[in-house]
């Protein structure tokens, strides 16, 4: 069940960074279409806004993705290396014992 909760709260956070900069980009076709400068450039800077806190939390998300990875790999490395006869001095090492 918190799987369920943690998958729900993703979609509200996910949904709520990704759902603003598309009604920026249809005020700003309205505004466009309706030649209301001021307010085109609103919009504009408020898309750039949303678009660089998007790209920000993508970065971070895949950023975060490889980290795990990474220590995921380290983890099997370890385990290898101290199944081994006489394993046990090199993943001692790998942790910085």
């Amino acid at each position: 069940a918190p799987l369920a909760g943690n998958a729900m709260d993703s979609n509200v956070f996910w949904g709520g960074l990704l759902v603003p900069p598309v009604l920026w980009a249809l005020f700003a076709l309205g505004a466009l279409l309706r030649l209301n400068v001021e307010w085109f450039l609103i919009d504009v800077v408020a898309l750039m806004l949303n678009g660089a806190n998007v790209v920000g939390y993508l970065r971070c998300r895949k950023d975060a993705g490889n980290k795990i990875q990474g220590m995921v790999a380290q983890a099997g490395v370890s385990t290898l290396l101290r199944s081994m006869p006489g394993g046990s001095a090199f993943g001692d090492s790998l942790q910085g014992k």
